[in-house]
């Protein structure tokens, strides 16, 4: 609810006109009863008053707001005011909120929980966050991630895949999403149900200092955050500050020691910033989800238990399995897909298998 007599016409003509920040926004709105009022005090007590000077009056400027609103209305975009009851919950409580964000698709109450990680991602992060993905989905878990490529993009995707709801968090305006390929993924989000979020204008291209100001975004939606695989510095370990600062859940893949994919998460854990997350059954537990218990038939065959053994987080081609235990390829597939059926192992392109 806007305090006094101010609405969100009001709110755009000091953004859009006046070119105020959040903050100074804000400040205003929760001191002055409407904008004629400001204006006018403002140029009394200092003739170097941050109201610009334009041809247009106050009343012209709000006029042509309302066109501004009605215009992305018009082509599907609301604008949301930090005051209007539309606007997402969670995001009101972090420090600096954007004081308008504009929306394309409708956000629910649902629970959202974001999925973020390097854009140089490996097979074993593409896997796990499919794995991941897949069920939290399952259980009607939305999905917010950042739009980027790699760990990203597979988030979305997989959402998608799965009849899912999923939020893409942008750094530019949701008119000037790039490159061509994220482009085309955010109109698929849309097609789907999902929501593009934006605390930028139309029009607005991507910045370098945007990413992280988005950053706190994704966190601040979200109720968790789980980051996959990340180097030690990068976007996705300042998502994670952020969400740390947020009182938001962490949750950290953990991968090899040798992989500089998984320096982050595995940093993270070792600071208690973040918790292990070794199942989504894991994160599912800690927000009192029921899950659906699946029934695995235990590897008893000697061959199914050797196999278990020299696979790993690092897929193995079919031969390559053969030639170290001694058994013909045929075979070696038979067991391999009696594994995949009860859920022990995946099956990659080019015959390559790994351990879940």
């Amino acid at each position: 609810m806007f305090p006094g007599e101010w609405d969100i016409i009001d709110v755009i003509v000091l953004a859009s006109y006046f070119k105020c920040n959040s903050s100074t926004i804000r400040k205003i709105v929760n001191t002055f009863e409407n904008l004629h009022v400001y204006c006018l005090q403002s140029m009394h007590i200092n003739q170097q008053s941050i109201v610009p000077k334009h041809k247009y009056s106050i009343d012209d400027l709000r006029s042509k707001a309302s066109e501004y609103l009605h215009y992305h209305n018009k082509n599907g975009i609301s604008i949301l005011s930090l005051y209007c009851d539309e606007y997402p919950p969670l995001l009101k409580e972090i420090e600096y909120p954007p004081v308008l964000l504009y929306v394309k698709g409708s956000i629910s109450n649902d629970l959202a929980i974001a999925i973020i990680g390097t854009r140089k991602h490996t097979i074993y992060g593409s896997e796990i966050t499919k794995q991941f993905t897949e069920v939290l989905v399952h259980h009607g878990i939305t999905i917010v991630s950042g739009l980027a490529n790699g760990i990203d993009s597979i988030a979305h995707k997989t959402t998608l895949q799965c009849k899912g709801i999923t939020y893409a968090i942008i750094a530019s305006g949701i008119d000037s999403v790039s490159p061509f390929h994220s482009n085309v993924l955010a109109n698929s989000i849309i097609e789907s149900g999902g929501v593009l979020i934006s605390e930028y204008p139309l029009g607005t291209k991507a910045m370098p200092a945007y990413f992280p100001q988005r950053n706190r975004l994704i966190s601040g939606i979200s109720k968790a955050v789980i980051i996959v695989e990340s180097a030690r510095k990068g976007g996705s370990m300042i998502t994670c500050q952020f969400a740390f600062d947020q009182n938001r859940e962490i949750y950290a893949i953990p991968g090899s020691l040798k992989s500089s994919k998984s320096e982050g998460p595995n940093l993270l854990i070792n600071q208690n910033k973040a918790s292990l997350a070794i199942s989504p059954e894991d994160i599912l537990k800690d927000f009192n989800i029921k899950t659906e218990i699946k029934q695995q038939r235990i590897p008893i065959l000697k061959e199914e238990i050797l196999i278990l053994t020299l696979l790993s987080d690092s897929p193995k081609q079919i031969d390559e399995l053969s030639s170290s235990l001694h058994i013909n390829s045929s075979a070696i597939l038979a067991y391999l897909l009696s594994l995949e059926f009860n859920g022990y192992v995946k099956q990659l392109p080019g015959k390559f298998f790994m351990k879940l």
